[in-house]
């Protein structure tokens, strides 16, 4: 017998030893003073085996399980708030409440998490709520200071990454939407992205300028974007938003901004 094994049995005869080793598992309690003699060294074996294999402890999926219970209660309880303004009564079903996850583009290690309930009962229920989450932090997103206050120290670093935040920001605060991302208006987009011909036309009689970026200057600490966007909507061929988003160390997350300011409607 191998030496760990020697001295594991032989802690295990010792009064002093016998609750030495215990476990928990969100649906599994492994006790060593609780399994027959044969069957400790096996049981120390396999929790050896899990921390290895998962780099993990079993303490740390307990945790984890218990984070994530924290962030459904939050994601349930905003969608409940929502259907509850409804001017038509809805009906509730939590079991028809679709979880979604997905990692930010533009900032390292912040998290989105999603929820969003369709009725099977009523054809106009839909509402979706957004958590994010940074380490230990989560925190429901409804507002670009939500957003920011997340980000932290991050800070656009060119004008490419700060209008990629600004899409993220209308994907998170406007559209809510887990997978139906809009994408920003070009000057030469291909006429396949408008779903009638003349969806086209009625844009670019109204739209002059599509996207533009100011880049921090002394005395003002952040960016601001304005960009047009088209977006999967019935009623809205384009917005435009105004998007303004913290830029150096004095910067606060307070400073961040996200606001439509016109928009074009469909016809027909």
């Amino acid at each position: 017998m191998g030496r760990l094994g020697g001295e594991l049995l032989q802690g295990s005869r010792s009064n002093a030893a016998r609750s030495v080793y215990s476990t928990e598992l969100p649906s599994l309690r492994l006790s060593m003073t609780q399994c027959p003699r044969r069957h400790r060294l096996v049981s120390f074996a396999a929790m050896c085996t899990l921390i290895a294999c998962t780099g993990s402890t079993p303490g740390d999926a307990a945790a984890a399980a218990a984070r994530q219970q924290a962030r459904q209660k939050l994601l349930v309880t905003e969608i409940r708030r929502d259907l509850a303004g409804s001017v038509v009564p809805i009906p509730w079903n939590q079991s028809e409440v679709a979880y979604d996850s997905e990692p930010s583009a533009v900032v390292p290690g912040l998290e989105y998490h999603w929820a969003t309930y369709r009725s099977r009962e009523v054809t106009h229920a839909f509402a979706s709520s957004v958590v994010g989450t940074m380490g230990s932090t989560s925190r429901v997103i409804h507002t670009a200071q939500d957003w920011a206050s997340l980000a932290g120290p991050w800070r656009p670093r060119s004008v490419s990454s700060a209008i990629r935040a600004c899409v993220e920001l209308v994907h998170l605060t406007h559209e809510r939407v887990p997978h139906a991302r809009g994408h920003v208006l070009l000057q030469h987009a291909p006429a396949s992205q408008w779903p009638l011909p003349g969806d086209s036309a009625r844009v670019w009689r109204h739209v002059r300028d599509t996207t533009g970026v100011t880049l921090p200057a002394l005395g003002d600490s952040t960016w601001r974007i304005s960009l047009w966007m088209v977006e999967p909507s019935p009623f809205v061929l384009v917005w435009r938003y105004r998007c303004v988003l913290p830029a150096g160390s004095t910067a606060r997350s307070r400073d961040a901004v996200l606001v439509a300011t016109d928009s074009i409607l469909r016809t027909g």
